[in-house]
């Protein structure tokens, strides 16, 4: 556990209007860095007078954009609130997996947690997992877009009535396929996957998109992922280069494939009873931090796609490669028929006009 009560490095605050931060978000995108919106990351200031203290729980490790997203979300809040509010930081699933921290929301037991929306899909409501769809966002500049959306707009609407609050969407993660290349052998097309045992998360909508291209998935938690691959449980793992990194995948791998197959949407969370039983103040509080915090780690994200391939290249003579998309897109996207009764067409292609 964390315990985070901070003070962003920055007397600036931001406008957490709907125009303001769709046009930092969209910034961020195009420039791939927090700074260029003035975010700061958080500076770790402690204090014994809160008079209320939530947790935060996630799945990955302390370099993470989960991570980042808890600790600039304390620090906003603590400044916002002037060290009212003490948020707990729990990384690692010490609180349990994704979908359990999901449910805990859910039940009150959790006050945040920031899961994909696959994951969240799984708990609260189907349609959540619209944007694990693969290509179905195409860019990070699209996926910016994705808070001030009509999409999220009505997954709002039906997370609340499930009891749960959606404070922000975030861009976390663009996924790739990070895996041991056997004998040389690289992925350059989607024929090179047929056969190959693939990590994935507890998803229907992962297993399929694998499927299709003649893999094998195999689903398993976060937490386990190392040793999967230590183990040679499995021959590659669908992620993406900051939360691989956060937990050194970079050990146990010697090969990136860039599909860049899906822009991972997670989505920052709470429990809308004791949301609505906090003062105004402190709900609004809550509010703004968790969209600047969601731009904040959309940024260092960003970041570590453009670094990390060339750190890994250097470092660990990892191997990256793009290999031809068309089969990908062609097979992956085959799928969609299938979840559009659960999705819903509508929702769909307001997610594909974003």
């Amino acid at each position: 556990m964390t315990t985070i009560i901070a003070m962003p490095n920055t007397s600036k605050t931001i406008d957490a209007t709907r125009r303001t931060l769709l046009t930092a978000s969209v910034a961020l995108a195009a420039a791939g860095a927090a700074a260029t919106i003035g975010l700061a990351r958080p500076a770790i200031a402690q204090t014994g007078k809160a008079k209320i203290i939530a947790k935060y729980g996630h799945d990955s490790g302390p370099t993470s954009g989960n991570q980042l997203m808890g600790e600039y979300f304390a620090g906003r809040v603590a400044q916002l609130t002037d060290g009212d509010v003490a948020i707990q930081i729990f990384p690692n699933s010490q609180l349990g997996s994704t979908v359990e921290m999901v449910q805990a929301v859910q039940q009150g037991t959790l006050e945040f947690a920031f899961p994909s929306g696959v994951l969240a899909g799984s708990v609260i409501t189907p349609e959540l997992g619209v944007f694990g769809l693969p290509y179905l966002i195409k860019s990070w500049e699209q996926a910016t877009r994705v808070e001030f959306s009509q999409a999220a707009d009505l997954l709002r609407e039906r997370a609340l009535k499930k009891g749960v609050r959606l404070l922000a969407f975030g861009p976390n993660a663009l996924r790739n396929l990070l895996y041991t290349a056997k004998g040389g052998k690289m992925i350059n097309r989607v024929e090179d996957v047929e056969g190959m045992k693939i990590r994935v998360i507890e998803s229907p909508v992962d297993v399929a998109q694998w499927k299709a291209c003649g893999a094998l998935p195999t689903p398993i938690a976060f937490g386990e992922v190392y040793t999967a691959m230590q183990q040679h449980v499995v021959d590659a793992v669908d992620n993406a280069f900051n939360p691989g990194a956060g937990i050194h995948l970079d050990d146990v791998i010697n090969a990136v494939a860039l599909t860049n197959h899906r822009y991972e949407i997670d989505i920052f969370m709470t429990n809308e009873p004791w949301f609505a039983s906090l003062p105004k103040t402190v709900q609004e509080a809550m509010q703004t931090a968790a969209r600047e915090a969601s731009i904040y780690q959309q940024g260092a994200v960003m970041m570590d796609d453009i670094k990390l391939p060339k750190l890994w290249a250097e470092k660990k003579n990892i191997r990256t490669t793009v290999p031809d998309r068309s089969g990908f897109i062609t097979k992956m996207t085959s799928i969609y028929p299938q979840f559009a009764k659960k999705y819903g067409a509508d929702l769909m292609e307001l997610t594909q006009k974003i």
